[in-house]
């Protein structure tokens, strides 16, 4: 089974519905950010209980980013991974991560947040 999960926070970007999505009020930082994945991430694991994970670990919802409307800061980030790891090795859920999303004229400035 195929259980898409997302945090929404650019509806300027169009429409695409996951079997849970969370929204995310523009400005959101990195408090509100990450309170969000810990009501949200450990309990659809238990509850789904995924013989893998794929992590789309997009940079769209860094603050510097060009059309998202987050405001995630570079720790935030930092912080994010950390989490999402964590909930899935902590579980014994086997996780695959890619990067995606994020939208910089600098594509130095992109690459970076990526790393």
């Amino acid at each position: 089974d195929n259980f898409p999960f997302g945090f929404k926070g650019m509806s300027h970007l169009g429409r695409d519905e996951s079997d849970l999505d969370v929204g995310l009020p523009k400005g959101t930082d990195d408090e509100g950010y990450i309170a969000a994945l810990e009501e949200h991430i450990p309990r659809t694991l238990d509850a789904f209980r995924p013989e893998l994970v794929l992590y789309d670990a997009g940079v769209d919802i860094h603050a510097d980013d060009d059309l998202g409307n987050l405001r995630i800061s570079w720790e935030g980030l930092r912080r994010r991974e950390d989490f999402i790891l964590e909930a899935c090795l902590s579980r014994g859920i086997p996780i695959a991560c890619v990067i995606g999303g994020g939208y910089d004229r600098d594509g130095g400035h992109l690459a970076r947040r990526h790393a």
